[in-house]
């Protein structure tokens, strides 16, 4: 009998940063996993470098229309090694180089398991960045550190989004990501529903460490028990320049930007409805302690629960809330930000210290949603972006109706 040699698989590039592997396919980047894991007879490069040249689908229909799984189909579902992995302090493999995704989606991972370190990438390294990427269609669901883009991080991610159903059947789930450290998550956003059985669930991270998240937001279902927020469940870091619209649920420390903090949130905002038991907050439910530092936030979400309710803060230590407000009726009084008014979210003059002068300006009035929005980071309005036809910031916008009379 002849043996022949096994076929030789080969992606255009070299795995450099000058010279990135091309991947084009499926298999592509199952041929770029082996390679950075040292799978299958691969040599380990946990720092090879790649970008998409098209849109790479690993599974068809994996979720239903209201984000569940397609168990119908799930038995044919190839399901999805991550790139990179930690299973122990002996045995670990942080993703260290740099994959863009280049304008591209990836869609149909498929991660049904109860191990931790879940997502398109188990584990990125200190050095490791992916950026530019979409993923869509996908179910990931693991146990510990659950995400789209990563379980858990070190890295840097930029400019990404999620459009799939992340599930943690113990905790540390995030849209983006489940667990980062010294890390850094900017301009990404999540639609898809997130949820966690224990604890640390965010719209973008489940749990931040040392890092910090900035330019990001959630439109999509954060369902926890304990530490559940809007942008992440339990933040050590720094959070600005975020807003959250999806709806949030939890049992106790629930916010719309944080459900617990011993960090800083600066420049953020909550319009979504926000509901637990107690230490419930429109923008953070639980401080930590008395470092915490809340400045130029807003909610008009609705707030509710049964003990230590808040417009912006629910319970815990007395923290620094500064130039924060909430809308008249969305949450209970107890002390922290200062209540408006419809009306006066409406005014300009109401936002003492906020920056709204300039190209570098961080917040603008938005005409028809009749209150500020982030400039670098705006919510669509078909109502325009606060300025009249000169270009001159409006003080006190008109509905269109008004603009239409004029």
């Amino acid at each position: 009998m002849v043996l022949l040699p096994a076929a030789v698989y080969a992606m255009d590039g070299t795995g450099t940063e000058d010279n990135p592997y091309q991947i084009s396919s499926a298999a592509d980047l199952e041929e770029f996993r082996n390679i950075v894991n040292g799978e299958n007879g691969k040599t380990r490069n946990s720092s090879a470098c790649a970008i998409l040249k098209d849109d790479i689908v690993l599974n068809d229909d994996v979720l239903n229309s209201d984000g569940s799984l397609n168990e119908e189909k799930a038995s044919t579902f190839e399901e999805w090694t991550p790139i990179g992995y930690n299973k122990g302090p002996d045995d670990n493999n942080p993703y260290t180089g740099t994959f863009d995704g280049n304008g591209h989606t990836i869609s149909g991972i498929y991660i049904n398991t109860d191990e931790d370190n879940q997502g398109l990438f188990g584990y990125i390294g200190e050095n490791g960045e992916v950026k530019n990427l979409g993923i869509e269609d996908c179910w990931i669901m693991g146990f510990d550190n659950v995400g789209s883009i990563a379980g858990k991080s070190y890295g840097s991610i930029e400019n990404c989004y999620n459009k799939g159903s992340i599930v943690g059947s113990n905790g540390k789930a995030g849209g983006i990501a489940g667990y980062i450290e010294t890390a850094n998550i900017s301009d990404c956003y999540n639609t898809g529903s997130v949820s966690g059985n224990n604890y640390y669930v965010g719209g973008i991270a489940g749990r931040i460490s040392q890092g910090k998240i900035e330019k990001c937001h959630n439109t999509g279902i954060i369902n926890g028990t304990n530490y559940t927020g809007g942008i992440a469940g339990h933040s050590s870091g720094r959070i600005e320049g975020c807003y959250n619209e999806g709806e949030v649920n939890g049992s106790n420390s629930v916010g719309g930007i944080a459900g617990k903090s011993d960090g800083s949130i600066t420049d953020c905002y909550n319009t979504g409805s926000i509901s637990g038991s107690y230490d419930v907050g429109g923008i953070m439910g639980f401080s930590e302690n008395s470092s915490v530092n809340i400045t130029n936030c807003y909610n008009t979400g609705s707030v509710s629960g049964s003990d230590y309710v808040g417009g912006i803060v629910g319970g815990g230590i007395s923290c620094s809330v500064t130039n924060s407000y909430y809308l008249e009726g969305s949450g209970k009084d107890n002390g922290n930000g200062t209540m408006l008014t419809e009306t006066e979210f409406a005014d300009i003059k109401k936002f003492t210290g906020w920056d709204f002068d300039g190209e570098e300006a961080v917040w603008k009035m938005d005409v028809g949603l009749a209150r500020p929005v982030l400039k670098s980071n705006p919510e669509e309005s078909e109502y325009g972006d606060g300025t009249d036809l000169f270009g001159h910031l409006l003080q006190m916008p008109y509905r269109l109706q008004k603009i239409v009379q004029l």
